[in-house]
C-alpha cells in the first residue's frame, strides 16, 4: 500500500526548506578589487569560481556557512581540515579559501 502526502504539505515543506537555505553573497567588483590588491591576478573570475566551488564542494558535507560568520583567522584555522576531508586539490582549496576570506570582510576596503 502506497502512502502519499498531500500536495499542500509537500509544497509547504519545500518552501520551509528554501527559506532555511543559506544565501551566500556573490562577489562584487569591489570584492574583486580588494582581492586583487592582496593577491595580484586574483580577480572577479577567480572569486566567482571560488564561490561556485564552495557551493559545489562544501555543501555535500554540511550546511554552507556564510563567509562573514567567521573571521579571517578562524577561516584559516578551520578550512584546511575541511579541505582535506573534502579531498580538495591545492587549486580548489586556494580558490575557495580566498573567496571565503574576501567575502568574510576580512580584507580592508581600498
Amino acid at each position: 500500500m502506497r502512502v502519499s502526502l498531500p500536495k499542500t504539505f509537500l509544497v509547504a515543506l519545500l518552501m520551509v526548506s528554501a527559506a532555511c537555505a543559506v544565501q551566500l553573497p556573490a562577489p562584487t567588483a569591489e570584492d574583486a578589487v580588494r582581492a586583487s590588491a592582496r593577491w595580484p591576478g586574483y580577480g572577479d573570475r577567480e572569486l566567482a569560481e571560488g564561490h561556485r566551488m564552495y557551493i559545489l564542494n562544501c555543501s555535500s558535507c554540511h550546511t554552507l556557512y556564510r563567509p562573514m560568520a567567521y573571521t579571517e583567522h578562524a577561516w584559516e584555522e578551520l578550512f584546511p581540515e575541511m579541505a582535506e576531508e573534502a579531498r580538495l586539490d591545492s587549486t580548489e582549496s586556494d580558490m575557495i579559501l580566498k573567496y571565503l576570506l574576501v567575502m568574510s570582510g576580512a580584507l580592508p576596503a581600498l
